[in-house]
């Protein structure tokens, strides 16, 4: 009798062993199935993500080029800076600027003075400030009026960095 309820026992044990195997195996092919897709997304991730990388180099160096640009305009506009504030500061009150034309290293300065005194003043202390390596004095005019004194001088100055 305990023999026959061992036996008993163990069929049950190997059925339910049996059942739970079928269901855990029905288990591991669902698993193997995401296991295998999720795969294949992280290969097609991988792939875009080279495509990604390609498409980023090319980017990184036109943003190095940009970062290149802006240093050398930030100089290139301290330089022009400087120099106006220069031009601008050693103008006696009575010269009067009317324009100017920083191009590259040159600096073409339009005004007006009342005599030749004060232009070639201005000039002479633009040279001697140190911000430019030549200053010369291009043309000094004067226009036709009734009172020859009575007009100022035109004035343009080329400046040298």
């Amino acid at each position: 009798l305990v023999v026959v309820g061992f036996l008993a026992y163990a069929a049950l044990f190997v059925r339910d062993a049996g059942a739970r195997t079928e269901e855990l195996r029905a288990q591991l092919t669902s698993t193997q199935g995401t296991i295998a897709q999720t795969r294949k997304e992280i290969a097609d991730l991988k792939v875009q993500a080279e495509s990604i990388r390609t498409q980023i180099q090319p980017a990184l160096t036109l943003a190095d080029s940009f970062d290149s640009t802006i240093t050398r305009l930030n100089y290139e506009r301290a330089d022009v800076d400087g120099d106006l504030n220069q031009i601008v500061k050693l103008a006696q009150a009575n010269v009067v600027l009317t324009r100017m034309n920083h191009t590259g290293n040159t600096v073409t300065v339009s005004g007006t003075a009342p005599d030749e005194t004060n232009i070639l003043t201005y000039a002479k202390n633009l040279r001697s400030s140190g911000q430019f390596k030549g200053v010369i004095v291009t043309s000094i005019t004067r226009e036709e009026a009734e009172e020859e004194q009575s007009k100022p001088l035109d004035f343009e100055l080329r400046l040298v960095n």
